[in-house]
């Protein structure tokens, strides 16, 4: 996740280093061109300091039992943190330490099939998760609360109340 969002935030640098001034000569506002071929012809080197100016590592505490790898998405929300990793959603506390597995990986009643996208109603404060033909919500603590069937979609957004896949 976070190489991803550093490769985006470097295109988008990139990018409006390459783009024309965005007003006419009125002073108007107008969008944005971005001439790619320039912008491929020309080298640049971005340092990370010029995007941030700190980082923190944060060592994620698992149970001897408990071996998580290829992380892809890390969600705060309140005093704790959402893991997505290897299709199965993990609840953190703020500083590492493992609380509880959201919800279970099989067939049966409440499970899904390989967390592929999660968000988090915080309104409501429900827990999300897509398996890219159900939509499963569970409470902050884990429990399973109901399903929406048939949604098909994996990827989505939740934002005002509204789901946008």
């Amino acid at each position: 996740m976070y190489n991803q969002l550093f490769f985006l935030l470097t295109i988008l640098w990139v990018l409006q280093g390459c783009a024309q001034n965005g007003s006419d000569s009125q002073g108007e506002s107008r969008p944005y061109v971005v001439d790619i071929k320039e912008c491929l012809e020309k080298e640049h080197t971005v340092l990370l300091s010029e995007l941030v100016d700190t980082i923190e590592y944060l060592e994620l505490k698992t149970p001897k039992d408990l071996i998580i790898t290829n992380i892809r998405d890390v969600k705060p929300v309140e005093d704790f943190l959402l893991v997505k990793a290897r299709l199965i959603l993990y609840k953190f506390t703020s500083d590492g330490q493992y609380i509880t597995t959201i919800g279970n990986w099989g067939q049966g009643p409440g499970e899904y099939d390989g967390a592929i996208d999660f968000d988090v109603d915080y309104e409501k404060r429900e827990i999300l998760i897509s398996d890219c033909n159900n939509l499963y919500h569970y409470d902050y603590d884990g429990k399973y609360l109901y399903m929406n069937k048939g949604t098909n979609f994996c990827y989505f957004t939740f934002q005002d109340s509204l789901i946008w896949a």
